[in-house]
């Protein structure tokens, strides 16, 4: 009975060593695959510029005005309005140049979302790349961060409508019914709703 016991005890032992095995496998995977994915957003973030494309936009206008200056008006294009002011918000310690629209600015489509999310995932400890899986140190960061970013992008929003909120309101807008109006000399006689005479007169006699 103590051999069957033994044989049983030992089997059970190599089954869950090969089932820790099996775990530890593919937790490593996991790990590896998340650190993979970790390194493929470091190196995205750090050759990509998210900012390129918004910056050639506003260049692109700023020159479309600049050629209607000089070929359709003849005159030398000179400093004109300001597209945008510059707010110093602190982000970890750090004072940030945040672009903020004017009116004028929003009016030609100007744009500086993204330059002022970039300057502020820079000052981030993350820089706003979310880490591997397994780094439980780094992902807590990484969630502050990101509750950090949220919190200054709604107070970017609230200065952007500051600046461009328009004054005095909108006038409101009152659909009234229009009351034909009676023709002078002629008296006209309002039937109540919900009366319908087909034909009867009030205090006619029936037909026997």
């Amino acid at each position: 009975m103590n051999y069957y016991h033994n044989v049983l005890y030992n089997n059970m032992g190599i089954w869950d060593s090969v089932k820790n095995a099996a775990t530890a496998t593919r937790t490593a995977a996991t790990n590896a695959s998340s650190s993979a994915m970790s390194a493929a957003r470091h190196a995205t973030a750090s050759v990509s510029d998210s900012t390129n494309k918004e910056r050639l936009a506003n260049a692109a206008i700023c020159t479309k005005a600049s050629d209607h200056i000089c070929n359709t008006m003849g005159k030398i294009p000179a400093p004109g309005d300001d597209m945008y002011t510059v707010k110093n918000m602190t982000v970890n310690g750090r004072s940030l140049p945040i672009r903020i629209i004017t009116p004028a600015g929003l009016r030609r489509g100007m744009e500086y979302r993204q330059q002022n999310n970039q300057a502020i995932r820079n000052a981030l400890i993350s820089k706003g790349i979310k880490p591997a899986v397994g780094n439980q140190s780094a992902m807590d960061q990484y969630n502050q961060d990101m509750d950090l970013l949220g919190k200054t992008k709604d107070e970017i929003r609230l200065a952007v409508f500051q600046a461009n909120a328009t004054h005095g309101g909108r006038k409101s807008h009152r659909h009234t019914r229009r009351r034909s109006r009676k023709p002078k000399g002629k008296a006209t006689s309002k039937r109540s709703r919900g009366s319908k005479s087909r034909g009867k007169r009030k205090g006619s006699r029936k037909r026997k």
